[in-house]
């Protein structure tokens, strides 16, 4: 392993920098600024990917009227020393973040090539595609955006047990995060971008690649309600079906 590393010294250099996405859900752009010094200014629903050393930074966050955030946070790698630690800063608090598990197939080309596709992949989407901020804010408490929800899926053959097979199968793709502010993402080395056309298949042994998508508040909620259910019926199963979707065609962090 030793000799392995000294060929490879960048598969096994240690990381002195981390990646930290700033994420605007605000419905104002933002001015950022670390350590006192300028960083960049963020549009409303978009985010900022910040290259820092590792250690303590001071970050502080304003739109053109107020402070939105300020904080100190220590940046490492953990136990991870040569990977490029990822985080994410949501200064607003709006955005809510789960973690997408990739289903995977082969490219239908007649030829075995390796390559896979993605079985939930969509184009990504333009930003009037996805649902503003200032939109989200007037849904009621248990709306869907059914704006961005497809209405194709049928569930008129399945029998209660499939019902609750597939209910649990969609469920189980899901890892959903507390609403915080500053976090890091445990999953670096895995896809953390607008999900490709397509990927490389990994070994048995290793886990799916997987993808964080950015979701709005209410769909956050229902997500999180929905693992409560115990018996669904097949309209629970087609609204989760939707539901998926609906996470999936937000997957990209700008």
């Amino acid at each position: 392993m030793v000799a392995i590393c000294l060929l490879v010294p960048s598969g096994c250099k240690e990381v002195s920098q981390a990646f930290v996405h700033l994420d605007n859900g605000h419905d104002r752009p933002v001015t950022i600024f670390v350590d006192g010094i300028y960083a960049g200014r963020v549009e409303s629903g978009h985010s900022r990917r910040l290259t820092l050393p590792l250690g303590h930074h001071e970050f502080f966050v304003k739109d053109d009227q107020r402070v939105v955030y300020s904080a100190a946070h220590r940046l490492d790698s953990g136990d991870r020393p040569y990977r490029t630690p990822v985080f994410i800063l949501n200064p607003d608090g709006n955005n809510r973040y789960c973690e997408l598990q990739l289903a995977m197939r082969p490219i239908e080309t007649g030829h075995e090539d390796g390559l896979v596709t993605l079985t939930s992949h969509q184009e990504p989407p333009l930003d009037d595609q996805c649902i503003p901020t200032q939109v989200i804010k007037t849904l009621p408490e248990k709306t869907l955006p059914e704006k961005i929800l497809p209405h194709d899926i049928t569930t008129e053959t399945l029998s209660a047990a499939e019902v609750r097979a597939q209910y649990k199968a969609i469920l189980r793709r899901f890892n959903l995060r507390s609403p915080t502010t500053f976090f890091q993402v445990e999953h670096a080395e895995h896809q953390f971008s607008p999900i490709p056309i397509a990927a490389f298949p990994t070994e048995e042994t290793e886990p799916s690649p997987s993808a964080l998508a950015r979701i709005p508040h209410p769909l956050h909620r229902y997500l999180s309600e929905a693992f409560a259910v115990d018996h669904p019926t097949r309209q629970d199963l087609e609204m989760l079906q939707k539901a998926e979707s609906a996470a999936i065609a937000c997957v990209p962090v700008r």
